[in-house]
């Protein structure tokens, strides 16, 4: 193919994956997203309890919650009131408790003779008349205790039976306070109006409350505003991912730079380097994009990485052409071809493999890595092999060959067999951790904010139990609340829909409660009202009330005023099941349909899985590779090429016992990026023929590229991509070293020429 011909399918090719990524950009297709539970995959095991933690994460990732901290009580109530109004007129609407008890007590009101507690049902069912005068005698006599629409205080008295926090709460602006260390500390809750994982969304969040943080402080110096929320660990996320991008990749490109401007001392092999690596990502976002329709924040960092992969390809192509400059680029492409096509074979066969962990994460990142690696070897096929070429007869790489010198025979087993020494004792103590909160940073600010959120509402109904919750199965939604009001009695407490909503049949007997009174003229209610000095209107208002006819069940549960319950009701195949919560877990005996369900567990046993699958898939794609370099080299042969990325594997895991860092899902993928650079420098080595030196000296290089583009994420914030970076940067170090022991064997069959030159032809 001529040069032109080449040139011009590039171009096209480029052209192609420009116009693809726009347009999914604009028709909103593509997006990149920092929610940590899109990475985990689907549970199989327990469908149910999929769905209900999926409602619950939702309705918890629009959550917000702040802490006010206030030096006393003068005040409180204006400096709440202030706080909240600062919040609003940034878009926040943090709901008030006082607000909340008002729209559930007009949701009560609509029919109040149907939600009784059990002793005043007791009391209704034993002589109606007589507890009725009782308890309207007693509201008459209480300052402030009568309500005409509640004559005798049955539906108070159920209201201040509902959830609510210990006696050490008090009420501060309309939102519950107490007292903590000698400061009031006061909780506002509210919600996010747009998706949380939307990144301008994070910042207007995270803006309001610096203006209403700022606005305290102008108010009222000593006081301090907390807040945290889903939505803050996800902006705090995204920010140290982008922040590590930009200061790790700048510190890794700055070194590459250096490192090319001291080696081939020209601009085009730099260019070439970059705009390889460039076209490289570009394909491989617009690839992940176009199959998974978004690409998570962690898998672009990685797989942006795991592309330095591209840059050995230049690094040979580049060293072989400048260290013959007076012969052509052929000469240069078909030394280096045969090792290109091992090595893309073999990286792509392991990057492959992660496509059957089942895990979203190493799905992108595999789709992404194999996209981005074919596009790198043919952008060094079609276009660096014509656009660069040495514009002076002697280069600078030449003359470095010339005078090259190797590391004494002892040196590079001595340093091998310390590191293999280390690796087994740190093997001895390797942990191995499947921690989703390993995918967050949490800077300190955050964490302390957290801390005190949680240690201030730690009592408040619903808020308590953690990743823990109870699921009751029924066939319809009557049924659930019925056996969720029975474990409460069981378990002596519990948060859940029924504390607020009865099932139907306790409804209805509350409602029979009432029959005595209101007989067919409601005489005796009548009677009643009477001796109180009541006009006859009052028990024709009541009698009318009591007779209108209750929504069912499931029309009740979509009130707007137990909106926030919403996400406990699950509906299934086969009925309704409700999620709650237990302080102490589940009593001895349980009703029928009830289990419990630890969320963090699940999604720990879910991460086990996943790296359990990893692991296969990393072992697998080893044999696959041994077969393959078997059926090159021979087994002997192949298993000395494969030794190197062998020895990397194991000494990076040593050294990650040794460091203290776990052995996770990201560890793996880490081991995956040892096999792919591992093999390719033992690869190209062993596939060099007239060019050792050259070969051993553009290896040279791409271990330097790779430990500065691997390496430098060991520093990162984030735990994964620390872990990630530990392992590759230690493995590829040791792979290099390793790289030698690959030896220069004759190949299986290499008196047999047509299976060489057929490769090689290939290549």
């Amino acid at each position: 193919m001529n040069r032109r011909r080449r040139l011009g399918l590039a171009a096209l090719g480029l052209l192609a994956i420009a116009v693809l990524l726009a347009g999914m950009l604009a028709n909103g297709r593509a997006r990149i997203t920092t929610d940590i539970f899109e990475l985990l995959p689907e549970s199989r095991r327990d469908p149910l309890a999929a769905q209900a933690m999926a409602q619950t994460r939702d309705a918890f990732f629009d959550k917000l919650t702040a802490v006010l901290v206030l030096p006393d009580e003068a005040g409180a109530a204006d400096l709440v009131r202030h706080t909240a109004d600062a919040l609003a007129e940034n878009g926040i609407e943090m709901t008030s408790i006082a607000e909340q008890m008002a729209r559930l007590q007009a949701f009560y009101a609509q029919q109040p003779f149907a939600f009784l507690t059990a002793a005043d049902r007791a009391e209704l069912e034993l002589d109606a008349s007589a507890a009725f005068s009782r308890h309207l005698a007693a509201s008459l006599l209480r300052p402030g205790g009568f309500d005409p629409e509640d004559p005798a205080g049955h539906l108070a008295r159920f209201l201040a039976g509902l959830p609510r926090g210990s006696a050490s709460w008090s009420m501060a602006g309309g939102h519950p306070a107490r007292w903590i260390d000698g400061k009031l500390h006061v909780v506002l809750n509210g919600r996010i109006d747009g998706d949380p994982m939307d990144a301008q969304v994070q910042e207007d969040v995270a803006q309001a409350f610096e203006l209403a943080a700022a606005d305290l402080r102008a108010t009222c110096a000593s006081c301090v505003l907390h807040w945290s929320g889903p939505i803050r660990f996800a902006k705090a996320t995204r920010n140290a991912a982008e922040t590590d991008i930009t200061r790790l990749s700048t510190a890794a490109t700055l070194g590459i730079v250096l490192l090319f401007a001291m080696i081939f001392r020209a601009v085009a092999p730099l260019m070439a380097a970059i705009g390889t690596l460039a076209t490289s990502v570009l394909a491989g976002l617009t690839a992940s994009l176009a199959v998974f329709g978004q690409i998570h924040a962690l898998t672009l960092v990685f797989g942006t990485t795991a592309l330095g992969l591209c840059i050995d390809y230049v690094v040979h192509f580049l060293v072989h052409r400048y260290a013959r400059p007076r012969e052509s680029s052929e000469h240069a492409l078909s030394a280096v071809a045969p090792g290109m096509l091992l090595g893309l074979t073999t990286s792509c066969m392991a990057f492959a493999f992660l496509l059957l962990s089942g895990f979203p994460a190493l799905s992108q990142l595999a789709v992404f890595a194999l996209t981005g690696l074919a596009t790198a070897w043919l952008s060094v096929r079609l276009v660096i092999s014509e656009l660069v070429s040495p514009r002076r007869g002697d280069t600078f790489v030449a003359r470095l060959l010339q005078r090259e010198r190797r590391l004494p025979a002892s040196v590079r087993p001595a340093v091998l067999g310390l590191l293999f020494v280390a690796a087994a004792f740190g093997m001895t103590r390797l942990a191995v951790v499947d921690d989703v909160r390993g995918l967050q940073a949490v800077p300190p600010d955050v964490a302390r904010d957290a801390r005190i959120i949680d240690q201030t509402t730690a009592d408040l109904p619903g808020i308590g139990g953690g990743a823990r919750f109870v699921l009751i199965e029924a066939p319809d939604i009557d049924a659930a609340l019925a056996r969720e009001a029975s474990l409460f009695v069981h378990a002596g407490a519990g948060f859940g829909l029924s504390r607020f909503l009865p099932d139907a049949s306790l409804r209805a007997a509350n409602i029979s409660a009432w029959t005595d009174l209101f007989t067919e003229d409601a005489s005796a209610l009548q009677d009643i009202l009477a001796r109180f000095g009541f006009e006859p209107r009052v028990a024709a208002a009541l009698t009318a009330r009591y007779r209108s006819a209750l929504p069912s069940t499931s029309q009740l549960a979509e009130s707007a005023a137990l909106a926030s319950l919403r996400p406990l009701v699950v509906a299934t195949n086969d009925g309704f099941a409700l999620v709650a919560r237990l302080p102490e877990g589940l009593p001895d005996n349980v009703p029928p349909g009830v289990r419990e369900v630890d969320a963090l567990a699940e999604i720990e046993t879910t991460f086990a899985a996943v790296r359990e699958r990893g692991a296969i898939a990393v072992m697998s794609a080893y044999m696959l590779m041994l077969l393959i370099l078997s059926w090159r080299y021979g087994f002997r042969g192949g298993l000395r090429a494969l030794m190197p990325a062998l020895l990397g594997a194991f000494t990076a895991m040593g050294l990650l016992g040794l460091s203290g860092l776990p052995l996770n899902v990201f560890s793996l993928v880490g081991l995956v990026l040892v096999l792919g650079v591992g093999a390719d420098y033992a690869l190209f080595l062993r596939e060099a023929r007239n060019d050792v030196p050259a070969a051993r000296f553009a290896t040279l290089l791409a271990a330097m590229t790779s430990v500065l583009s691997f390496g430098l994420l060991a520093f990162s914030s984030l735990p994964a991509l620390q872990a990630f970076g530990f392992t590759t940067g230690s493995g590829v170090l040791v792979a290099f070293l390793a790289a030698p022991l690959a030896g220069r064997a004759p190949m299986r069959g290499e008196a047999e020429e047509v299976q060489t030159e057929a490769f090689d032809r290939a290549a």
